[in-house]
C-alpha cells in the first residue's frame, strides 16, 4: 500500500495534556520523535495496539503507514538513586533484552502501566533498582489504624517473577500501630529466605498468598496477575490488624 498523506504523532505527557505532530514518511524512530515533541531524552515511552503493549527504546522504529500511532511518556516511574548500595544508575533500557528476559519484560510493563493510568490519581512515584530486584515507592499512605500516615514501601521482586508473586515487603523500622507497637506480621528479621534489611533500617511485613494457584499471571504483562495485584493485597494487609486465610 502506497504512503500517501503524513500520519498523526499523539502523545500524552505526564499531566495528561497532549501533543501531537504530524510525521511526512511511513516509519519513525522513537529518537526522533522524541527530539520533535520535546520529550527529555531519558525518558521512556511505551506504545498500546492490538498486539499488546510495546516498550520502546530510542533504536526502535514505529510503522506510521496504518493509521497513526498513540504514544505514552512514562512520568519518572522508572528511575534511580534510592537504594543506594545496589544502584548506581538508573534502570537503562537499550541494554535489557526484554524478549528473553521475561521477568524484565513484565515487571517494567506494568510499572510504566503504572506511570500511564494511575499516576495522574494517585501522584505516587515508582523507583526500581537497575537489577530490578526492589521496587520502592516512596510516599506509600497508611491505613488509620497506623500512627505513621505515609512511609517508604521497598518491594523484594522473586527471581521467578512473574510466575511468583512477592512473599512480603518491607516498611521503616519504627514504622506502629495507633495504640502502639509492630503489626503482628510486621518483623525486625525476615523468613522465607528473603533478604534480611533490618540493619540497613527497614523492617519485614511478612503478607503472601496461602494459595500459589490464586496467582495465575497471564500471557499478556498487563492483565491479571500482576504488580498491581500484589499492590491491592498489601492495602488490604495494612488494613488488618489480624491477616488470617486467603487475601485475594
Amino acid at each position: 500500500m502506497a504512503y500517501k498523506k503524513p500520519r498523526v504523532i499523539k502523545c500524552f505527557v505526564d499531566d495528561g495534556k497532549p501533543k501531537s505532530t504530524t510525521w511526512p514518511t511511513a516509519k519513525a524512530k522513537v529518537k526522533e520523535i522524541k527530539k520533535k515533541l520535546n520529550i527529555p531524552p531519558e525518558k521512556m515511552i511505551i506504545m498500546k495496539g492490538a498486539k499488546g503493549t510495546k516498550i520502546l527504546k530510542d533504536s526502535d522504529e514505529i510503522d506510521l503507514s496504518e493509521q497513526g500511532v498513540t504514544i505514552n511518556v512514562q512520568p519518572n516511574v522508572v528511575q534511580g538513586g534510592f537504594f543506594k548500595r545496589t544502584l548506581e544508575g538508573p534502570v537503562d533500557l537499550e541494554k535489557i533484552d526484554f524478549k528473553r528476559n521475561r521477568k524484565a519484560r513484565y515487571l517494567i510493563s506494568q510499572l510504566l502501566e503504572y506511570g500511564e493510568e494511575k499516576y495522574r490519581r494517585e501522584k505516587l512515584t515508582i523507583q526500581v533498582t537497575s537489577d530490578l530486584k526492589y521496587v520502592c515507592i516512596p510516599d506509600f499512605p497508611l491505613p488509620a489504624l497506623w500512627k505513621q500516615r505515609r512511609v517508604p514501601l521497598l518491594i523484594h521482586i522473586p527471581s521467578s517473577y512473574p510466575d511468583t508473586p512477592p512473599l512480603g515487603f518491607y516498611v521503616p523500622h519504627g514504622t506502629c500501630l495507633k495504640r502502639g507497637g509492630r503489626h503482628s506480621h510486621q518483623f525486625c528479621g525476615s523468613y522465607y529466605s528473603e533478604p534480611d534489611l533490618h540493619s540497613m533500617g527497614w523492617d519485614w511485613f511478612c503478607l503472601h498468598l496461602t494459595n500459589s494457584s490464586d496467582w495465575q499471571p497471564k500471557d499478556d504483562p498487563l492483565k491479571p496477575h500482576k504488580f498491581w495485584n500484589y499492590i491491592d493485597i498489601i492495602r488490604l494487609g495494612l488494613s488488618n490488624l489480624e491477616i488470617t486465610g486467603d487475601l485475594t
